[in-house]
């Protein structure tokens, strides 16, 4: 019983040896669609065009994905060149400048208007509009500042 199981398994072995030399090896559709980012579908589509290694299959439907090294160079090829957009690094953005940040600034405070920010100060707790004026003086002192350095810079010119 022993000799008889030896006896298919090296049989088995040598059909698989066999098989592999011939190197019909199916490649899965799936697979491939997923290395190149694209659906089944349009893999079916571009095999109808024609990709080399591809052949119909047997019901007339289908693609025979089998493995080659014509249409491995064809995946490589369709890898490099890829078409439609692709995720782009991050552009820095460079800091910006004191003057563009003030105006900015006071750009801001002009599309609020006064009217919403009245608004926000009744509903706003004691608290937080004991913060809100230490901040405003602040600003004001900082508004008064660049008034007087923006004179300055005029008169120099």
């Amino acid at each position: 019983m022993y000799a008889l199981h030896l006896l298919c398994m090296t049989t088995h072995l040598k059909r698989r040896k066999r098989a592999k030399a011939v190197s019909t090896r199916r490649l899965e559709v799936r697979d491939i669609a997923g290395e190149l980012g694209l659906s089944t579908r349009q893999l079916a589509r571009l095999a109808r065009k024609g990709v080399p290694g591809v052949t119909r299959s047997a019901n007339g439907y289908h693609f025979d994905w089998i493995d080659c090294p014509e249409l491995r160079e064809w995946i490589e090829s369709r890898k490099k060149t890829r078409k439609g957009n692709r995720k782009q690094k991050p552009v820095r953005k460079t800091g910006l400048s004191a003057v563009q940040l003030f105006t900015r600034a006071a750009v801001k405070m002009e599309r609020i208007g006064e009217n919403y920010l009245r608004n926000a100060l009744d509903a706003a707790s004691e608290s937080k509009l004991h913060e809100l004026k230490m901040v405003a003086r602040r600003l004001e002192n900082f508004c008064k500042r660049a008034q007087a350095w923006i004179s300055q810079q005029l008169q120099g010119r």
